[in-house]
């Protein structure tokens, strides 16, 4: 059984990242979609929120589930026996952050594998920070995350 984890901060999770996942999750026979902590990111939703989008925004893919971890992604994988690591890159800043990251990694874990997925064209220049700016100024998210998605990220936004 292979499994892999698709780790990140997923503030909010977006169309990218599904698709990503539902790439990578035809590859492997489970893919945990991990929400994380990021430091240096001051965050929109709450970790349990982040959570909730996640699980929605990926509920209809049999393969996947989503978890939370406060620490280190090999530990996770560690723990749970994981040996893949889905990164997506968008460009070629991506892709030098994510070499120096997948050193760092089987550094820390020698089985952790690290699978670096392209991002589609149509998803290239979507982050997360770019529908975090567009919701701050009330545009519409529509193309940008998950149509099942959209009634919590709505709600937590005009509060």
């Amino acid at each position: 059984m292979n499994k892999a984890v698709f780790a990140g901060s997923f503030d909010p999770f977006t169309l990218g990242h599904l698709d990503l996942v539902q790439r990578a999750s035809a590859l492997v026979s489970e893919l945990v979609v991990l929400v994380g902590v990021n430091q240096a990111k001051k965050g929109l939703l709450t970790i349990e929120e982040r959570v909730e989008v996640a699980s929605l925004s990926t509920r209809h893919i049999d393969n996947v589930r989503v978890d939370f971890w406060d620490g280190l992604t090999v530990e996770y994988m560690r723990r749970e026996e994981i040996r893949y690591l889905v990164r997506g890159i968008r460009n070629s800043q991506d892709l030098e952050w994510e070499q120096s990251m997948s050193w760092a990694n089987s550094r820390l874990n020698p089985t952790c594998e690290t699978l670096l997925l392209l991002s589609t064209p149509e998803y290239q220049y979507l982050s997360s920070s770019v529908v975090r700016e567009i919701l701050r100024f009330g545009g519409d998210l529509s193309g940008l995350i998950a149509e099942t998605a959209l009634p919590l990220v709505k709600a937590k936004c005009s509060l």
